[in-house]
């Protein structure tokens, strides 16, 4: 997930940042993450500290390759739930959030 930030990171600074994006596990995570904030907040939430809670992938592939085997399952579902809290704490959702400030907010046509 360091990773998609870090793309995010890239293209905001970039001003190349598009205003749909989509993605498929961590990276749907990612999209809504970005689609939920305007740039000033993603400039301001996009720095090391967030990239350092990230720890979804630190098992060895050994470790997670035997979860597989046994329960056809990449992630401990517990421990994911529980890395997810932890970076979501940092980056929740302003109360204030509605689908009407997502498409109509600050650049929005």
């Amino acid at each position: 997930m360091a990773d998609h930030f870090g793309v995010v990171k890239a293209l905001l600074d970039s001003n190349l940042l598009p205003r749909v994006i989509a993605g498929t596990s961590s990276g749907s995570l990612i999209a809504a993450f970005v689609c939920t904030r305007t740039d000033e907040e993603l400039k301001t939430l996009l720095n090391p500290s967030l990239a350092k809670r990230i720890t979804a992938c630190e098992e060895s592939f050994r470790s997670w390759f035997r979860r597989f085997l046994q329960t056809g399952a990449r992630f401990d579902t517990v421990d994911w739930a529980r890395k997810a809290s932890n970076v979501l704490s940092i980056v929740s959702l302003p109360a204030d959030l509605s689908t009407y400030r997502q498409y109509s907010g600050p650049g929005v046509p």
